[in-house]
């Protein structure tokens, strides 16, 4: 599969990456489209940045056990909204 990463300063590029599998009470989803936060600004104004966005829509590909969502589910992620389990 294909992640976007940066490589450098204000600096992107899209690398092959092995299919990461669900773990836990995790599911994989196939992301349909992001936007770009603030992070966005941070990278064009040549900040350090790690990552670019953490919001996105997609639909869920591979779950690793029964749970709140199943395969073929179309999901919002926000991953700032923790899900209470500690």
């Amino acid at each position: 599969m294909k992640k976007a990463v940066i490589t450098g300063l204000r600096r992107a590029d899209t690398v092959e990456v092995p299919e990461p599998e669900p773990r836990e009470n995790w599911a994989l989803v196939k992301i349909h489209a992001t936007p770009m936060c603030t992070e966005h600004k941070m990278y064009i104004s040549g900040r350090q940045s790690a990552y670019l966005g953490h919001e996105a829509v997609g639909e869920v590909v591979a779950v690793a056990q029964p749970g709140r969502v199943e395969v073929g589910d179309r999901v919002v992620v926000m991953p700032q909204y923790p899900c209470g389990v500690g």
